[in-house]
């Protein structure tokens, strides 16, 4: 199967806002199982503590070994009150404690990235692979209905829908199970 590349340009042209990658968000956190443990982290941050050492010291899940880092997200990706606290800051910026299911956190965002336009060279493969596969599925398509003519196959498509043959013990014969 070939596709050309007045196909991609066709393809990459009509599906400009699907090739979009989504506003992104990096953030690190501290998290600890009580408010007054977070309250006490909080106080040491503000007094000038660095945020990265704290966290690696006092942190109570996997990213403390990444300084706090949880890597980049998109909404919807995170818990709730985690996601709306993050988003609220400026990069760069802290969090007051803020209370999930998981504990209490300390959130500061460390980097924003806004939605962005996959360059034609980044997005050529993606879209090659995708037209590719319709193509084969197209030819594979056409092959069966020749098949199905040639051999006069005829497909009962309400069977499908049925449940199939019932289970129930009065539908069958005495004796058999």
């Amino acid at each position: 199967v070939k596709v050309n590349e007045d196909e991609i340009a066709a393809f990459y042209a009509a599906n400009k806002d699907k090739l979009k990658t989504p506003e992104m968000w990096r953030a690190s956190q501290i998290l600890v199982p009580t408010e007054q443990e977070a309250k006490d982290v909080l106080q040491e941050l503000n007094s000038g503590a660095n945020f990265e050492d704290i966290a690696r010291a006092r942190s109570k899940d996997a990213t403390a070994s990444r300084g706090g880092d949880i890597g980049y997200f998109r909404t919807g990706q995170l818990v709730p009150d985690f996601e709306k606290a993050a988003l609220n800051l400026n990069v760069g910026q802290m969090s007051d404690v803020v209370h999930t299911k998981f504990g209490y956190h300390i959130i500061k965002l460390t980097d924003k990235k806004a939605p962005d336009m996959q360059t034609y060279e980044k997005a050529k493969p993606l879209i090659e692979n995708e037209l590719k596969k319709k193509k084969k599925a197209e030819i594979f398509y056409e092959l069966v209905m020749v098949l199905k003519k040639k051999y006069g196959v005829n497909i009962d498509e309400s069977a499908f829908s049925s449940s199939g043959p019932s289970d129930k013990k009065e539908d069958k014969p005495d004796g058999e199970i």
